[in-house]
């Protein structure tokens, strides 16, 4: 992935490890605010982007690493292949979206987690 377009932050318990969020204090709380504002929305024809769960479950890799770094990367792809990979905001939107729908799997036993 290019370099400087997400960090890896300190995470709190189990928290996410990385952000796509850059910028001054006062920039990152607006653009937290964004993203708060999106995942509080509970329908997805409110969200910056369309992701078909399906195929990133099917595009999950154990050898890419772990949950976070999965749900960076389809994030990432996802958005690089839409040509929005300048959206810090849907990109973190969807990098959390990921992460917690692979989270719910994970929890459930569910492939690509039942092996």
């Amino acid at each position: 992935m290019e370099e400087n377009i997400y960090r890896e932050i300190e995470s709190k318990g189990h928290g996410p490890r990385y952000t796509y969020l850059m910028g001054d204090e006062t920039l990152l709380g607006k653009l937290r605010s964004e993203v708060d504002k999106i995942r509080e929305q509970n329908t997805c024809s409110h969200r910056p982007y369309a992701m078909d769960f399906l195929t990133a479950t099917q595009m999950y890799s154990h050898e890419v690493g772990d949950i976070d770094e999965n749900a960076l990367v389809l994030s990432y792809v996802h958005h690089n292949y839409h040509k929005k990979k300048n959206d810090m905001v849907s990109m973190e939107v969807c990098y959390l979206e990921l992460r917690e729908y692979f989270l719910d799997l994970k929890n459930e036993e569910l492939p690509p987690f039942d092996q």
